[in-house]
């Protein structure tokens, strides 16, 4: 979830950039700028309502996660 949040704003504002024939450089600015107001809502999204602290707003894997695969295993 986490990678689709960084990589569609990124690669959308590239794209549109350089189909209006903006140079490479100006287009990397653009998805850049994009991607860093997409993370930023994102954050101040998750933390209005007072979810920033759970695994899903994370970008790092839950230990959860592992602590539930490696117990599965065992038995």
């Amino acid at each position: 979830m986490a990678l689709t949040g960084v990589a569609c704003p990124f690669v959308l504002g590239f794209a549109l950039a350089t189909w209006w024939g903006n140079p490479t450089l100006v287009a990397l600015f653009v998805g850049a700028m994009l991607t860093a107001t997409s993370v930023g809502i994102t954050a101040r999204v998750l933390s209005d309502l007072g979810r920033l602290q759970e695994a899903a707003a994370s970008s790092r894997p839950s230990p959860t996660f592992s602590s539930r695969s490696s117990s599965s295993r065992s038995g």
